[in-house]
C-alpha cells in the first residue's frame, strides 16, 4: 500500500537510548532548497491505477531539465489506457496542503490504498474538453501525496481518476468510506481508461501548495500550461515501441521508440538492434487494446510470402496485455516457433489497424525490419527430457529444433530422416514420426503405437534430419545427429485419486467433501490394472499418530481398465475433518506388461502405494445482510445443512451484534437483534432498529460451545440426515466487521 503522507524534514528520528547512557534525538537535515519556493518538474503518464507495479513503463508529458528538453525525451499526446498521473515537485511539500492522509479502501472495511480529495482541491484533475458524455470540468479522483518516490528521486503526488467519473459528471466513484478507481469498463472506453484524443488537465494551484518553511509553490510555466492548469490530449492508437524484453533481466531492448517519453532514457538500437535467435516474442507496444491483430504479418525476407505457421496475438501468452502485439514463428506454447539463426525477418503492421473502441486506427502503416542473432543447427529440448525419470508410460517424444525440419507437405513426415525410440527389447513401433507445422515445423513427434513399459530405460535418437526449404539461407543443411538421450519411465502405481465426477487429484489435500467421498471416491492407475478388489485396496481412517484403521464393508467396483470407484457401505457415517488413506497392494499388477504395482522411489520391502486425504470440518462465514452496501442486520451460512434442534434453543444468545465506538473499541452491550432460521444453512439476524449511517460500525459474531449449556449456546450439529458422527458439527466463533450505508 502507498501512504498518502510520508514524514517531512524537521520530524524527530526514532532514537534507541535503552543502552545509552543519555541520549539525543537527531534531525532529518532539510533540503538546501528547503527556504525555496517549490516547483513542479515533471509530469508523468502512469501505467496503473494506483502506481504500484505498472506494466508498462511511465511517459514524461512535462520537465524542467534541461536536458529532457534538448533530448526531445518529452511526450505531447500520452496513451488513453494509462490509468493516473504523477505530479513531481523538486522538494517535499506540506502534505496538509495538498492531499488527505489514505483513507479510502476499495470496499468498506478494507485497508485504505486511495485518498479523498482535500476540500480546498489544490490539485484535481479536470476534463477540459467536454462532450456530449459530460461536461467540461473537475473530474472525482483519488490524489495522494508522498514525499519519495520508488527511485527516491523526487517527492510527487499520484492522481487517480475515479470509477465512471470520465464519461459521467454525475458518477459517485468517491462515498463516504470507499474510492473505486477507473478500470476501462465505463462508457465507451473499452479497456482505456482515459478518453481517446480527448484534453484533459491537471490543475495545480501554486497559492495553496507549500513546503514545510511555508513557501508557497511557484506557479509552473512552459509547454502545457495555461494558467494554473497542465492541459494535455491523450493519443489515439499509435505505437510506442518495438522490439523485445529481456527473459533474463526483464529489461526491454527496442528495435524502434516513436513515443520520446516511454522509458524516456533509453534509447532504441534502431540499425544495431538483434533479435534473439529463441522463442522471445518481437513485441509492438500500442497505445490502446487491439484485439483483432491478424492483419499483422511476419515475414521473412528472402520468402515471398508471409509465414503461415506465425502467430501473432494481445492478450495471452507472455504479457497477456491487449496494448502489447507478441510475434513469434509459431505457436510456443508447443514448443518450437523460434526466430531461426542469423534470419531477418519483416514484420508489416497496417495502417487500417483498429483499436477496441472501433474509432481509432493506426493510419500509418509500419513496416519493421530485423534480424535474428547467430547461432548454430541444433536440437533445443526434448520432452521427456534427458535423463528425467518417472516419465508417464503413455508418453509421445518431442524433439525441438533451432529451425524448420523438412516434410513432406503432405503428410508432415521428416523427409530422409530417422527417429528412433529404444528399450531393451529393441526398437519402439512407431507411429508416423510428424512435424507440427504450428510450430515453424520445428517440433517432431514421435508417439509409441502402445504404451510404453513402466519402470524401463528407453533412449532417443535421430539422425539425417535437415532444415526445410525455407528459411533459404539454411535450406536442406542437416542437423547434427542427435541423441542417444535417456528417460525412465514411472512403476506402475496409482496415477490419482479423486472425487467423482471431477478427475482432480486429492492426494493429500484437505477440503474433500465427506458426503461425496462415500460413495463417488475412485483410484486411477497409470496403466490398464489386474487383481484391483476390496483385498488388494484398503481405505482406512488415520489417527493423529497416522495410525490406519481399515474401514470394514467398502466395495471396489471397475469403471474402466484404469479405473475403480470405492464405495463405503450405507451404514458408514461420513467423518468431518478426518484423515484417511487409500493403500493399493503389490499384489496388483499392469495387464499390459505383467509388472507388479510398486510405488515410485520405493526402495523397502513394502512397496505397496499410497495416497492419503482430509474431508473438510463443518464451517461458518458471517456477512451482512441483505448487502454490505445497505445492512440490515448480518447472517450466519454453514457448509452443511445444521439440525434446527441444535440451534432454535439459542438464537437469543450465540448471535450477537456490538457497535464500535469512534476509536473502534466494542460497546459491552449488544444491540437487540432477531434470529431467524431462514434455510437449512443459513441464520438471518435483523437489527431491531436502524444501524444508521456512516460511519457506524458494527461487530457482528456467532459464538458456539462444544457442549450444549443450557441459556448460553452449544454445537451446530449437521442435520442426521446428512451425518451423525460425533465430528458432524461446527463449534467455535466466526464474526465480520458491518459498515453502515453513506448518508
Amino acid at each position: 500500500m502507498r501512504l498518502c503522507h510520508r514524514a517531512g524534514h524537521g520530524v524527530p528520528l526514532l532514537t534507541i537510548c535503552a543502552a545509552l547512557v543519555g541520549c539525543a534525538s537527531s534531525i532529518v537535515e532539510p533540503p538546501a532548497n528547503f527556504n525555496s519556493n517549490p516547483q513542479v518538474v515533471s509530469i508523468f503518464a502512469v501505467d496503473s491505477t494506483t502506481g504500484v507495479l505498472p506494466l508498462l513503463p511511465d511517459v514524461l508529458l512535462f520537465s524542467t531539465d534541461p536536458a529532457d528538453i534538448s533530448s526531445g525525451k518529452i511526450s505531447t499526446n500520452p496513451p488513453p489506457s494509462y490509468g493516473s498521473y504523477r505530479v513531481e515537485f523538486d522538494q517535499p511539500v506540506n502534505d496538509a496542503t495538498v492531499a488527505n492522509n489514505a483513507d479510502r479502501p476499495t470496499a468498506a472495511g478494507g485497508n485504505a490504498s486511495f485518498c479523498s480529495p482535500l476540500a480546498s482541491s489544490p490539485i484535481q484533475l479536470v476534463d477540459v474538453q467536454g462532450d456530449t458524455s459530460r461536461a467540461a470540468g473537475p473530474i472525482v479522483a483519488s490524489v495522494c501525496y508522498d514525499s519519495s518516490s520508488p527511485l527516491g528521486s523526487h517527492a510527487h503526488v499520484l492522481v487517480v481518476p475515479g470509477r465512471g467519473a470520465l464519461t459521467d459528471a454525475t458518477a459517485k466513484p468517491l462515498t463516504c468510506n470507499t474510492f473505486r478507481s477507473e478500470n476501462g469498463s465505463s462508457g465507451t472506453l473499452n479497456g482505456n481508461i482515459f478518453k481517446p484524443n480527448h484534453k484533459y488537465g491537471i490543475q495545480i494551484k501554486s497559492g495553496t501548495v507549500t513546503n514545510r518553511a511555508g513557501k508557497a509553490l511557484t506557479a509552473p510555466t512552459g509547454a502545457g500550461w495555461v494558467g494554473d492548469t497542465f492541459q494535455f490530449t491523450t493519443s489515439g492508437l499509435k505505437i510506442l515501441a518495438a522490439g523485445f524484453q529481456d527473459p533474463n533481466t526483464g529489461f526491454f531492448v527496442w528495435l524502434d521508440k516513436p513515443e520520446p517519453g516511454f522509458e524516456k532514457d533509453l534509447a532504441p538500437l534502431a540499425a544495431a538492434y538483434q533479435h534473439p535467435s529463441d522463442a522471445t516474442p518481437f513485441i509492438v507496444v500500442l497505445s490502446e487494446p487491439v484485439g483483432d491483430v491478424s492483419a499483422i504479418k511476419l515475414q521473412r525476407k528472402d520468402d515471398a510470402a508471409p509465414i503461415p505457421s506465425a502467430v501473432v496475438i494481445t492478450g495471452g501468452n507472455i504479457f497477456g496485455d491487449g496494448r502489447i502485439v507478441e510475434v513469434n514463428t509459431g505457436d510456443i506454447t508447443s514448443g518450437g516457433s523460434t526466430f531461426e539463426p542469423s534470419q531477418a525477418y519483416t514484420l508489416t503492421i497496417p495502417g487500417s489497424l483498429t483499436a477496441d473502441t472501433g474509432t481509432e486506427t493506426l493510419g500509418t502503416q509500419k513496416i519493421y525490419s530485423f534480424t535474428a542473432a547467430p547461432g548454430t543447427l541444433r536440437v533445443l529440448s526434448t520432452t521427456p527430457a534427458a535423463s528425467a525419470v518417472a516419465v508417464s508410460t503413455g508418453t509421445s517424444v518431442a524433439i525441438e529444433f533451432s529451425a524448420p525440419v523438412a516434410a513432406d507437405a503432405t503428410t508432415n513426415v521428416p523427409t530422409g530422416a530417422t527417429f528412433k525410440i529404444t528399450g531393451p527389447s529393441g526398437d519402439v513401433p512407431l507411429d508416423p514420426v510428424t512435424v507440427d507445422p504450428t510450430t515453424n515445423n520445428q517440433v517432431v513427434t514421435l508417439s509409441p503405437k502402445s504404451a510404453l513399459v513402466p519402470e524401463t530405460v528407453y533412449s532417443v535418437t535421430a539422425t539425417g534430419v535437415k532444415v526445410a526449404a525455407s528459411p533459404k539461407a539454411l535450406a536442406n543443411q542437416p542437423f547434427p545427429s542427435f541423441g542417444p538421450i535417456q528417460f525412465t519411465t514411472a512403476t506402475f502405481r496409482m496415477s490419482r485419486i479423486s472425487i467423482a465426477p471431477s478427475t482432480a487429484n486429492i492426494d493429500r489435500t484437505t477440503a474433500v467433501s465427506p458426503t461425496a467421498m462415500k460413495t463417488n471416491l475412485q483410484v486411477v492407475f497409470n496403466s490398464s490394472a489386474l487383481g484391483v478388489d476390496a483385498n488388494s485396496v484398503t481405505l482406512s481412517e488415520l489417527s493423529v499418530a497416522n495410525v490406519a484403521t481399515k474401514i470394514p464393508g467398502f466395495t471396489v467396483t471397475q469403471n474402466s481398465p484404469t479405473t475403480f470407484t470405492i464405495a463405503l457401505p450405507a451404514s458408514y457415517q461420513p467423518k468431518f475433518g478426518q484423515k484417511y488413506e487409500v493403500r493399493t497392494a503389490t499384489t496388483i499388477t499392469d495387464a499390459v506388461s505383467g509388472k507388479k504395482l510398486k510405488a515410485e522411489g520405493c526402495i523397502v520391502a513394502d512397496c505397496s502405494d499410497v495416497k492419503s486425504f482430509t474431508t473438510r470440518k463443518v464451517g461458518a462465514t458471517v456477512a451482512a445482510d441483505p448487502s454490505s452496501a445497505a445492512p440490515t442486520g448480518f447472517k450466519v451460512t454453514f457448509t452443511d445443512p445444521i439440525d434446527p434442534a441444535s440451534i432454535t434453543p439459542f438464537l437469543g444468545t450465540e448471535f450477537k451484534l456490538f457497535q464500535r465506538t469512534a476509536t473502534g473499541a466494542l460497546n459491552t452491550t449488544p444491540v437487540p437483534i432477531t434470529c431467524v432460521i431462514t434455510s437449512a444453512t443459513v441464520v438471518t439476524c435483523t437489527a431491531n432498529a436502524s444501524l444508521g449511517n456512516a460511519p457506524n460500525q458494527f461487530l457482528a459474531s456467532a459464538v458456539f460451545l462444544q457442549t450444549a449449556t443450557a441459556g448460553q449456546g452449544g454445537p451446530a450439529v449437521v442435520a442426521p440426515t446428512v451425518s451423525t458422527d460425533p465430528s458432524a458439527k461446527f463449534f467455535g466463533s466466526v464474526s465480520a466487521n458491518i459498515f453502515s450505508p453513506c448518508p
